[in-house]
């Protein structure tokens, strides 16, 4: 090889590597590539602050920032997904945080002991200003835990970190966890007795707790209880009226009551556990009752898409059905516009914050639902049966909502929380109006 060889040679490699480093900075300012959209159900991060006072958290959030904000980065981690698929036949499990002390970080693969990073919209979050000595607290409401994706039998996909660890029992409530809870749904059940108002609760089972005999035969169950069967067993003989959707409630030998490439019940589980919920509430009131299958025209679709199939990129989708319920008698409550209260701050779903449905001329109870997703499938079977109906999905924080509530003024409120953010009602309380409760 001759010497201008050898150096146009240096010359190539050396501009070739200097291109591939600048290339995310270049691609900010000329657009040569597109990013494709995320496929991460999370809300990102926000810029941090810079404030001179309080630079202990201001690393860390900026680091946390970046990592979910740099160019082209849904592009590469979707093409890494495939790669790493296609090498083994797995899914990458990414690192998360996991704080053991007030100051130990250690790395864990794919676990968690903190609320899952694609719903967390901790009320702590934006507040980078806090004292330094509480950082270690607040940086664990901060960093998400990545939602990786399980491959269980016959094609079904899961959610790991959380979902996986409610089901298996994993990192359990404390005994101080659970007795906040209760104490937060106490308070709920007292203020609300003050308007005469009926409160019910009820964890929903995650997927993996109610199709369990999908997942790989590899996962180690911790417990025999789910994190929603250890909560409701600790309240049990309370004040507090629970609902309960574990055992075979949402077992159906119609079909499967959640989606396999998606993390929520499909609407034949919304309906069974709709059933459950209206069927508790009779007892109170006794014009208020569940629904007969019979009652409605099934028909079915077919889709080959979901929540957790768009994070599972390079793996081949599986068809889902889809149980479409139509009333053969028709529809007694319409969809009717929102009031427009105001969306919960950072939330990216706003237009799903408030739904609204009404039966026409009818003097039965009103009813007040705080849910999350999984509040839309069931809403219309619930909403069947009272003169006005409300769901709000308040980002994942399952609060009182004091100023919906006294506005509204419901016979009947219903806090419903999927069990693997049930530790969100842990940073949610309203401590700040006990005193209002003797």
């Amino acid at each position: 090889m001759t010497v201008n060889h050898r150096k146009y040679r240096s010359i190539i490699i050396i501009t070739s590597f200097a291109v591939l480093i600048l290339f995310p900075a270049l691609n900010d300012f000329f657009h040569i590539v597109n990013d494709i959209k995320s496929f991460e159900n999370k809300k990102l991060s926000e810029k941090p602050e810079l404030d001179i006072n309080h630079l202990d958290p201001f690393p860390r959030a900026f680091e946390k920032y970046y990592d979910e904000h740099f160019n082209l980065r849904s592009l590469l981690v979707k093409n890494y997904n495939i790669l790493h698929y296609k090498a083994f036949g797995q899914l990458p499990q990414a690192p998360t945080y996991v704080s053991t002390s007030n100051n130990d970080w250690r790395f864990d693969i794919g676990k968690s002991t903190i609320p899952s990073s694609d719903q967390s919209q901790n009320k702590n979050e934006k507040n980078v200003k806090s004292d330094p000595s509480d950082q270690s607290q607040r940086m664990i409401n901060e960093i998400p835990t990545s939602t990786n994706v399980l491959i269980g039998k016959k094609g079904w996909l899961f959610m790991t970190g959380n979902e996986i660890d409610a089901t298996c029992g994993k990192f359990h409530f404390t005994q101080d966890e659970l007795e906040k809870i209760k104490t937060e749904l106490l308070f709920r059940v007292k203020y609300l007795q003050k308007s005469n108002t009926q409160f019910y609760f009820f964890p929903v089972p995650v997927k993996s707790s109610v199709h369990s005999n999908k997942l790989p035969d590899h996962i180690v169950h911790y417990s025999n209880q789910t994190w929603g069967e250890q909560l409701l067993s600790y309240l049990k003989n309370s004040e507090i009226k629970t609902i309960n959707l574990y055992g075979r409630t949402l077992l159906s030998p119609k079909g499967e009551t959640y989606y396999s490439m998606d993390n929520h019940w499909n609407s034949l589980g919304a309906f069974m556990a709709s059933n459950k919920v209206l069927n508790r509430i009779h007892q109170d009131f006794p014009e208020v009752n569940s629904h007969k299958i019979s009652e409605y025209k099934i028909t079915y679709d077919f889709r080959n898409f979901g929540n957790v199939q768009s994070m599972a990129v390079g793996i081949d989708p599986t068809l889902d059905t889809v149980y479409i319920f139509t009333p053969l008698q028709g529809a007694k409550s319409i969809e009717v516009t929102p009031k427009g209260y105001p969306c919960t701050p950072g939330f990216p779903y706003c237009w799903d914050f408030e739904k609204r449905r009404e039966v026409q001329g009818s003097n039965r109870p009103k009813i007040l639902i705080i849910s999350d997703s999984f509040g839309e499938y069931i809403f219309p079977f619930l909403a069947e049966e009272f003169s006005t109906s409300v769901k709000i999905f308040d980002s994942w924080q399952y609060g009182l909502n004091k100023e919906i509530i006294d506005a509204e003024k419901p016979d009947i409120v219903i806090l419903m929380a999927l069990e693997a953010n049930l530790k969100h009602m842990l940073n949610t309380t309203s401590d700040s109006l006990y005193s209002t409760i003797k």
